[in-house]
């Protein structure tokens, strides 16, 4: 299986030169003996182009710079690989695995949550929370393992993506699960973004007249353009036309300019996540005490 990603930058970047040089899809099929039909399914992305037929067709559209064509021959060898989310992801929506390639392929990640805590930033417990509150997968052991996998590939990158966190509030005072797991994911974001895993702002409940309730990501990828992703509560689209790309993007700077500084945010951060550290403390001492204790304490 390909990458489809990579395949379609691949056709993108071909049609484009055949363009800039007023040829036909029929004149470039015929050069390389293939029918019209199987070169708009590699033009599209659909079909993967051999090496020999990519460097052919870029010297038919005069495609000399160096850099250029290793870098198309680059993509070309990495999209006959599958990506790990192709082997290990086998089951699941065909809108999650492209999810997980975009984020495997950026430079760059800009995301707003206004529900929960976005998945690469998410504890075990609070995965294992989120897929068991209701609308989580089928088989909420395999969606937490898998989940903890695409961190491990995420985190494990050499730069990594320069990824800009925006979270509500509300992300923060959503308890999902019990008191010990939101304090551990909270104490876990801040450490994560002091240690330089990614830049975290919070948008505090008194910022005023602010409403962003879509949770969005745009993905900007290592070659290609940005792409925007809008998430919903069964379904998540994608977004590539340039318009849109810009109507996110702004948003996330609307976001940004609401929110705290990053210091700001992680000293907000923090002080929630003892909030919850001492409500739980509370409670489980409160267990502790015999029932016929409790009542006569309480009359």
């Amino acid at each position: 299986m390909t990458s489809n990603m990579l395949s379609r930058y691949i056709g993108g970047e071909l049609r484009r030169y055949r363009d800039a040089l007023g040829l036909t899809q029929d004149h470039a099929a015929d050069h390389l003996n293939m029918s019209r039909r199987t070169m708009i399914r590699v033009e599209a992305g659909d079909s993967r182009i051999s090496m020999g037929n990519l460097r052919t067709l870029l010297d038919l559209y005069g495609v000399t710079n160096e850099v250029t064509r290793h870098d198309l021959e680059i993509m070309q060898r990495e999209a006959k690989r599958p990506g790990w989310w192709v082997r290990d992801m086998a089951v699941g929506p065909a809108s999650y695995k492209l999810y997980v390639e975009h984020e495997q392929w950026a430079t760059a990640i800009a995301i707003f949550a206004s529900l929960v805590v976005p998945a690469l930033l998410q504890t075990e417990d609070y995965a294992r929370a989120v897929q068991t509150a209701g609308l989580g997968s089928s088989d909420p052991e395999l969606a937490v393992k898998l989940r903890l996998e695409r961190q491990h590939h995420f985190f494990a990158r050499s730069p990594l993506p320069d990824m800009s966190v925006v979270l509500d509030e509300a992300v923060l005072l959503r308890r999902v699960g019990a008191h010990e797991v939101m304090a551990g994911q909270l104490r876990h974001i801040a450490n994560f973004a002091e240690a330089g895993r990614y830049t975290v702002r919070v948008v505090p409940l008194d910022a005023g007249e602010f409403l962003t309730p879509e949770h969005f990501t745009v993905f900007t990828p290592i070659w290609g353009t940005p792409i925007a992703c809008s998430e919903g509560v069964l379904a998540m689209g994608f977004h590539e036309e340039q318009h849109f790309v810009e109507r996110y993007t702004r948003a996330h700077a609307v976001c940004r300019t609401a929110a705290l500084s990053p210091t700001g945010s992680i000293a907000l951060i923090r002080e929630h996540a003892d909030r919850y550290g001492q409500q739980g403390k509370a409670a489980h001492d409160r267990a502790k005490v015999p029932k016929g204790d409790r009542e006569q304490r309480g009359r």
